[in-house]
């Protein structure tokens, strides 16, 4: 009796004889004369789905040094396959096989970067390996990618809600990583790019990692921490523990001139002392019954202490150059954010659709105290505490519709509360503050589909996705309806690529987005930061739409991206008088007008022997204007960006490598940024499961830096003499590396405003 019929699909799992999975084992469909049909490769979990072209026939099974296996279709055999392919190793002896990988390569709006058995295994830490990486600069676990600002970070599928897990990836870990520069209508509306990290997969037994950091600058830092994955047959159990100790000293000065008469000028000297202890722990279990299911769970606690105090301060005011308030000032602050995450997730395949649910819970806690005191029994404390919670569920669905088009759909729910209170305690002084508590409850419903399809040369993906937001905000019990509202949003998103062969890419792009102001954003609270200082939030905020125009080509060795975002609305902290003060500074979350944003860069590497070269060019700037002084001022000035980095491969699996960046002079908005400069020597070195890098960073960099924000009367100007000169020291250990087993693709982004 036929096993199989035209139209079903054989699925199964090739293994070696060794027990470990195959991946990139062929599995080919040949009719009785053993001409091809049909055809497929096994995955890196080693399954293989390949649709039955009808016909009896075979199914060749093969790999590189192990013996073929062929299976007549004909005959009754289990389902889905369990393949076992035996090694040659009469084939293998003395087989020396040497080649350079090709580092990096665009598949349409992706650049993927192949880590694995490449020099970028040796970059060190994640940190170092991401900016090698076109177009991605950043690091602590947060990474930009040029022209579209942060980017959501997934880590094998599984969507990264805090970037310190990261630090229990090293790049020896990595198998590859790929960079969206135009993400579709399946993530969140504001999504602007995704990196996903993938790591080297060992199914079977136990295997771990652990690390040790050590940094030491003007102060000394540290952090370590490890993770274990154990898989027996079809259940994997996860966990891992971390913990950071992190301190820096800097020295600022800022000076806020206000323009009117009087001229007033009030300046602040500090030395600030930052001290940030972070615990981490998580565990999870998943259970795949079969090729087609999975399901499990993982759940995660953080928990911050952030304790900063300032020595050293001095407060002075000036009224037409005439200083007529001095004082010596003691500032202190902690804040306490303690966060619990559970993620919950079940992958179904039927037929040829798949289903991808998950429902992620989120409970969360913070407090926040400062305390600012004068000579003279001159002070000012505040206190806020906050407790947010979090439901969300998305589904995630694909149909193949046929060998060249597929259907992406799915949706999203979403429920947020988020409470503060906030109170204060003043002795010898009357400030503007007022006590209050405040609530901010949403309920987000969205849906999407993309399709994609290819057509020769071509490869279009067209989506469309809506979004209903109902928020409603709270004084104390009481709703406040002028400033509760509701949203419904249509977002759409295309990208249209052209590879005219194997070395020439271009992909074009459109997606609109939009940014929510985020939850602490959205209450009127005066909090006191000095006497003459204060900031407060805005529970009028509204959303912030850009439209961007993408592009991403590539010939050989040689990248390109630019990208044009037309801007509505954005959000940013404005200065401003206090209610009739003329001397007293309010910093202010406000939406602005509209301004267009631009940028293009262009990347480039080549291997000379040992030696490799990364060079990446890039240039922007906005056209921006706001008021100064009663008229336009023109933000507009362009910026330089560049990175020159070398590597170079030792023998005995040593490697050297020389980073020098640098940022040009920039604006941001209203606020404009002197250059900065960075620079990295490192060497590393590979012992078995052992990897070590030394790096000294910033050495000849200038430690200063300038920022200045002009808005109406006020020129506010901030100096800094940052921590930025330091030796790291990286050890690590790694043994039977494993992928986690957790396909989601999709998550939602909301997690993301607490």
């Amino acid at each position: 009796m036929p096993l199989f019929a035209q139209g079903q699909t054989i699925e199964g799992t090739v293994m070696g004889d060794n027990g470990k999975v195959v991946e990139f084992a062929n599995v080919v469909q040949v009719d009785t004369s053993m001409h091809y049909i049909a055809g497929t490769t096994t995955s890196s979990d080693g399954t293989f789905s390949l649709a039955n072209q009808g016909g009896g026939g075979y199914l060749v099974i093969s790999y590189v040094g192990m013996l073929a296996d062929t299976i007549r279709l004909t005959k009754t055999l289990p389902h889905p396959l369990r393949v076992v392919l035996k090694s040659k190793s009469a084939e293998l002896d003395e087989v020396i096989v040497k080649d350079r990988h090709s580092l990096f390569k665009n598949e349409n709006d992706v650049i993927i970067a192949n880590v694995q058995n490449t020099l970028l295994a040796k970059s060190g830490s994640l940190d170092n390996l991401m900016n090698q990486i076109p177009f991605v600069s950043g690091g602590s676990g947060e990474y930009n990618v040029f022209g579209r600002d942060g980017a959501v970070i997934y880590l094998n599928n599984n969507k990264v809600y805090d970037a310190n897990i990261l630090k229990t990836v090293n790049s020896d870990r990595v198998k590859r990583v790929e960079v969206i520069t135009n993400p579709g209508s399946r993530y969140s509306s504001d999504v602007k790019a995704v990196i996903k990290i993938f790591t080297v997969d060992n199914p079977n037994g136990l295997g771990g990692n652990a690390y040790s950091s050590t940094t030491i600058g003007r102060k000394l830092s540290n952090s370590e921490g490890g993770s274990l994955v154990y898989n027996s047959g079809k259940w994997q159990l996860t966990g891992g523990m971390g913990h950071a100790n992190y301190k820096n000293r800097e020295y600022t000065e800022d000076r806020t001139s206000i323009m009117s008469e009087p001229t007033k000028l009030y300046t602040n000297t500090t030395t600030l002392n930052y001290d940030m202890r972070f615990w981490d722990s998580n565990f999870g279990v998943t259970y795949q019954p079969s090729v087609k299911q999975t399901l499990g769970f993982n759940t995660r606690l953080t928990q911050y202490k952030h304790n900063h105090t300032i020595d050293d301060a001095s407060i002075d005011h000036y009224t037409d150059g005439v200083n007529d308030f001095h004082a010596d000032v003691e500032n202190k602050s902690k804040n306490v954010p303690t966060q619990w995450l559970t993620n919950i997730f079940y992958t179904l395949s039927v037929g040829k659709t798949r289903f991808d649910f998950t429902d992620d819970i989120l409970v969360g806690t913070q407090r926040r105290e400062f305390f600012y005191g004068e000579q003279n029994d001159v002070d000012v404390s505040t206190k806020s505490k906050s407790h947010y919670l979090m439901n969300s569920f998305v589904a995630d669905i694909n149909t193949p519709l046929s060998n060249k088009v597929s259907l992406n759909y799915g949706g999203e729910f979403t429920y947020s509360r988020y409470k503060q209170t906030f109170g204060f305690d003043e002795n010898n002084i009357n400030t503007e503050m007022l006590s209050a508590a405040n609530k901010n409850e949403q309920v987000l419903g969205g849906a999407y589909a993309n399709l994609n399809a290819s057509m020769g040369k071509f490869s279009v993906n067209a989506g469309l996705r809506y979004e209903y937001v109902s928020w409603q905000y709270f004084v104390g019990n009481s709703k406040q309806k002028s400033k509760s509202r509701d949203y419904h949003d249509f977002l759409p998103s295309l990208n249209i690529s052209y590879r005219s062969n194997s070395v020439t890419n271009v992909s074009v792009g459109y997606r609109q987005t939009m940014r929510r102001p985020n939850y602490g954003e959205l209450n009127d609270n005066v909090e006191y930061q000095s006497r003459y200082y204060y900031v407060q939030g805005n529970s009028t905020l509204d959303y912030a739409y850009t439209n961007s125009i993408n592009v991403l080509a590539s010939y050989k060795n040689l990248r390109f991206i630019g990208s044009c975002d037309f801007v509505h609305g954005d959000i940013a902290m404005r200065r401003s008088l206090l209610g009739a003060s003329n001397d007293i500074v309010l910093s202010q979350a406000t939406n602005l007008s509209n301004y267009v944003r631009w940028s293009a860069g262009v990347n480039w590497w080549q291997h000379f022997g040992f030696y490799t070269p990364y060079i990446e060019f890039g240039a922007g700037g906005q056209t921006f204007s706001y008021t100064y002084m009663d008229a336009p001022y023109h933000f507009n000035h362009p910026y330089v960006n560049f990175k020159v980095h070398h590597t170079f491969e030792l023998k005995n699996h040593l490697s050297i490598m020389l980073f020098v960046d640098y940022y040009g002079k920039n604006s941001s908005l209203f606020r404009e940024v002197t250059e900065q400069w960075s620079t990295q020597l490192s060497l590393s070195k590979s012992i078995k499961s052992w990897f070590i890098q030394l790096s000294v960073n910033n050495a000849l960099c200038p430690r200063s830096r300038t920022s200045a924000t002009l808005c109406d009367w006020i020129n506010d100007v901030s100096y800094s003499n940052r921590d930025n000169w330091n030796v790291f020291l990286l050890v690590s250990y790694a043994f039977n590396s494993k992928q986690k087993k957790h396909f989601a693709n999709t998550k939602t982004n909301e997690v993301r405003r607490f």
